[in-house]
């Protein structure tokens, strides 16, 4: 019981971050998170993009932060991607690990929900992550989308609206080209 009442002042505290929106350069956020999961002991993959978004960088990198945590849990390795698509940015987040059944998919974000294999594989963590990610990704006006990739494993989506800012400081026009 004890656990669970401080979990969910956790997820409160945490889905709750008072913070100015920045121009955010994920680039530097995404690395630091690749480094520390590298350095300890984790494969991650991740090639630079020069994208920047405006966002609350703090609230942005523990939803991002979440995410990676999940997937360094569950699979054996995993990859991280930023690209633009129509009118926003979008940060994929893949495992390599067994993916979920389709119909425990959506309840993946209610608290204190986690899967069988979850729990062998992670037995300190409690189901709040991704609920707190997806609480972070909907206050930036985004949306987070959990789905099995066809060659296995799961992928996190994170889109978030708006464009892109590029390493420059420029808006890109639509159609965008690629940031340099």
């Amino acid at each position: 019981l004890d656990m669970m009442v401080k979990g969910a002042l956790q997820c409160v505290k945490d889905s709750d971050i008072h913070e100015n929106p920045a121009d955010i350069r994920l680039d530097a956020l995404l690395g630091r998170l690749v480094k520390s999961a590298r350095l300890a002991g984790h494969e991650v993959g991740y090639q630079p993009t020069g994208v920047n978004v405006r966002g609350k960088p703090l609230a942005l990198k523990r939803a991002l932060g979440n995410l990676l945590d999940n997937a360094l849990y569950y699979g054996a390795r995993a990859e991280i991607a930023v690209r633009e698509e129509a009118g926003s940015v979008v940060v994929e987040v893949r495992d390599h690990g067994p993916g979920v059944p389709e119909d425990a998919l959506a309840s993946l974000f209610d608290p204190y929900v986690r899967l069988s294999h979850g729990r062998d594989s992670n037995d300190s963590g409690m189901g709040l992550g991704l609920g707190i990610a997806r609480g972070i990704v909907e206050a930036h006006g985004g949306r987070l989308e959990l789905s099995n990739h066809p060659q296995g494993g799961l992928v996190a989506l994170v889109r978030l609206p708006g464009q892109a800012i590029c390493a420059d400081g420029m808006f890109n026009e639509t159609p965008r080209p690629p940031c340099p």
